[in-house]
C-alpha cells in the first residue's frame, strides 16, 4: 500500500473517531433529562410541522427509559426498580414564553378523561381484573404516555411533560421538552 493512501486512510479513520467522539457527546443532549437512578425521558412528535393554527393539533410521545437493572417481584408495579407514574404536568411555552399554568393528569387508576393515553398496568388478583398505575420496568424504552396539543395562535411552541412518580419508594420526576414546532396563521 503506498504512504498516500496510508495517510488518507488514517485521516478518514481519524476523522470517523472524530465524529463518533462528538456524536456519543452530543447524542446524550438529545434526552431532556436524567436522574442518577437510571432512568431518562424523550419526547417525540408526530409531525415537524410547520402546522396551522387552527386547533390542528401536534401529538406527542413522551419516552421513558428504565435502565437499572431487573429487580424481583410479582407485578410490574412492584418490580424492583421500576419506575411508577402518579402523574404528569404540562407546562406550554410560546415564542420563549410560558403560557398559562402546567397543567397536572393523573396517571391511571384515577385518571378518567386521559385513560386512554396511558400504558396502565392490569392484574388479575382473585379473578377480578384491576387497572394500576403505569410502571416502565427496568430494560425497557417505553411510550410513557402521549398527549396531543393544540395551538394557540401562531408561533414556536415548546411543551414540556415533568413526569412524577416513584422508584423503589422514593420520589422521582423526570422532565422532558418536545421539538419546537411552528404554528402558522
Amino acid at each position: 500500500m503506498s504512504s498516500n493512501r496510508r495517510r488518507r486512510l488514517v485521516a478518514s479513520g481519524g476523522l470517523v473517531a472524530l465524529v463518533a467522539a462528538v456524536a456519543l457527546t452530543l447524542v446524550p443532549a438529545a434526552f431532556n433529562s436524567s436522574t442518577t437512578d437510571g432512568l431518562s425521558a424523550y419526547v417525540v412528535a408526530n409531525t415537524r410541522g410547520p402546522l396551522p393554527a387552527n386547533g390542528v393539533g401536534v401529538r406527542h410521545f413522551v419516552h421513558v427509559i428504565n435502565s437499572n437493572d431487573l429487580g424481583l417481584g410479582s407485578t410490574r408495579q412492584n418490580l424492583a426498580n421500576a419506575f411508577v407514574i402518579d402523574s404528569v404536568d404540562l407546562t406550554t411555552f410560546r415564542d420563549g414564553v410560558q403560557v398559562g399554568d402546567p397543567f397536572m393528569v393523573n396517571a391511571p387508576p384515577t385518571s378518567t378523561f386521559f385513560a386512554a393515553r396511558w400504558p396502565t398496568t392490569v392484574t388479575q388478583p382473585g379473578g377480578v381484573y384491576s387497572v394500576g398505575k403505569p410502571a416502565i420496568i427496568p430494560g425497557e424504552n417505553t411510550v410513557a404516555v402521549f398527549f396531543g396539543q393544540p395551538f394557540d395562535g401562531p408561533g414556536t411552541y415548546v411543551f414540556k411533560y415533568t413526569l412524577h412518580g416513584t422508584l423503589n419508594g422514593s420520589p422521582v420526576d423526570l422532565s422532558a421538552n418536545s421539538p419546537r414546532i411552528t404554528a402558522t396563521g
